[in-house]
C-alpha cells in the first residue's frame, strides 16, 4: 500500500519513472473540476478510471476486499473516508474469488495494520496483496466522491 497527495510530487517521484504510473498520475493531475461519474478508458480494460460516489458507513458495515488482476489507485475528489489496510496473508476469506468482478472479500481483523484518510487530492494504491476496506465513515453519513484507476498488473511487469 502506498499513500500520498497529488500536489506533492516529490513523494511519488519514484513511481513516475514507470510509464504506466506516469500516465495514471498525469491523468489525475489534469482532471477537470467536477468530472462526471462514469468509466474513463485510459488503455481499454487494461487501465481505466471509475468515477463514483457514495455515503460512508460505520466500520462494522464495511468489508475488506482485494483484487487479483488489478491494482487500485484510489483518489479522493470530495469528502473523506477512512480506508483500512491489512495484508491478505493474515486475513480469512468470507467468499470465493469472483473473477468477473475481480474481487474477494475478507473478514475484518480486530485491528488493521494501517489506516489512511482519503480526502480530496489524496491517493492510496492497493496491490493484490493488500486487503483494503474503503467506505469507513469519518463522520456519520458523510458523502465521498472519488475515482479509482484500475491498472492491470500485466502493465506493471
Amino acid at each position: 500500500m502506498l499513500y500520498g497527495r497529488i500536489d506533492l510530487p516529490e513523494t511519488y517521484a519514484m513511481l513516475s519513472a514507470h510509464p504506466v504510473w506516469a500516465e495514471a498520475l498525469a491523468w489525475l493531475r489534469a482532471l477537470p473540476p467536477g468530472i462526471a461519474p462514469g468509466i474513463y478508458p485510459l488503455r481499454g480494460d487494461a487501465m481505466f478510471a471509475n468515477v463514483h460516489g457514495y455515503t460512508t458507513k460505520p466500520r462494522a458495515a464495511c468489508r475488506y476486499e482485494s483484487h487479483r488482476r488489478y491494482v487500485d489507485l484510489q483518489f479522493g475528489l470530495a469528502g473523506g473516508e477512512w480506508i483500512e489496510w491489512h495484508p491478505t496473508a493474515d486475513l480469512r476469506p468470507t467468499d470465493d474469488y469472483d473473477p468477473a468482478k475481480d474481487v474477494i472479500h475478507w473478514a475484518a481483523p480486530a485491528e488493521p495494520d494501517g489506516r489512511v484518510r482519503l480526502g480530496p487530492r489524496h491517493f492510496a494504491i492497493f496491490f493484490p496483496e493488500d486487503g483494503h476496506m474503503p467506505k469507513v465513515a469519518v463522520a456519520p453519513d458523510s458523502r465521498v466522491d472519488k475515482l479509482v484507476i484500475k491498472i492491470d498488473r500485466a502493465l506493471l511487469a
